[in-house]
């Protein structure tokens, strides 16, 4: 039986490399798309940037009084799962946007893309959130995952209208 620790911190900095891996990613497909699809892709890049401008600010209020949140994991199952995720499949901070995208994805092939790694994120918040004890943070991270549903909201109603 191990016990993890989660710093909320910890959490939100996740978060805040999230959102700047989304809007790198939503930048470079904007740099090969027509007019209108440009656009969209940088309004996307533009919540990106305001969804870390906010999750800093979080982050910045928790750090005033850092919070410590033990989560049961046995065998490293929790941490494990939150690594992959964050870590290989939600808009990886090892691999730039343009080692994703080769400049020759259509407006649906990015479309696909980014709704998998708008998926991912939402997963990545849900777990999160289970693993933090206290009600404030948890909403904290809530909000977060409202964001990300937004975003695959705006990227699904641009799907189906195509």
């Amino acid at each position: 039986m191990n016990t993890i620790a989660y710093n909320v911190d910890e959490v939100f900095e996740i978060a805040e490399q999230i959102e700047r891996n989304g809007a790198a990613f939503y930048r470079k497909a904007a740099s090969f798309s027509q007019a209108d699809a440009r656009d969209f892709l940088l309004k996307l890049a533009d919540q990106e940037d305001e969804h870390e401008r906010t999750f800093a600010a979080i982050r910045a209020a928790l750090v005033a009084a850092p919070k410590k949140v033990a989560a049961y994991d046995q065998d490293n199952i929790v941490a494990s799962y939150l690594q992959a995720l964050a870590g290989q499949y939600v808009f990886h901070k090892n691999r730039k946007p343009q080692d994703v995208l080769s400049g020759k994805e259509s407006l649906p092939d990015i479309l696909t893309l980014a709704i998998q790694q708008e998926k991912d994120s939402i997963v990545l918040y849900l777990g999160l959130m289970d693993t933090l004890a206290d009600s404030g943070d948890r909403d904290k991270v809530r909000r977060i995952t409202k964001e990300e549903q937004q975003h695959l909201t705006d990227l699904l109603e641009k799907q189906r209208a195509l």
